[in-house]
């Protein structure tokens, strides 16, 4: 497990909308029985929200936003192999975690 790792939604009824998660815990924490995620949500479920604190990406051909509002923890156990790295995507993720905690 990595930061910036994706991870396809292992929860059935959330992956309509919600196909991945992707995991921006430190790697440091490995010990830890949970990573927190952000939401990889399907752009077309997309309400009104800013660039900023939401950036897209593609993943295996669809488009998602992260639903940075909506970061959470779940246990190591529902994530398996990843799918997908974001590392590439680091600044875009790491300004909008800090435009979600910091304000700026």
């Amino acid at each position: 497990m990595a930061r910036f790792d994706v991870y396809s939604t292992p929860i059935a009824d959330e992956r309509r909308h919600t196909p991945f998660w992707l995991d921006v815990q430190a790697n440091h924490l490995q010990p830890l029985t949970t990573r927190v995620i952000l939401p990889l949500r399907r752009t077309s479920s997309r309400q009104q929200v800013t660039q900023r604190l939401n950036p897209e990406f593609e993943i295996e051909g669809t488009r998602v936003f992260a639903d940075t509002a909506n970061i959470a923890t779940y246990p190591i156990a529902l994530l398996r192999r990843p799918v997908a790295s974001l590392k590439h995507e680091r600044l875009a993720i790491d300004d909008a975690l800090d435009f979600l905690f910091a304000g700026y």
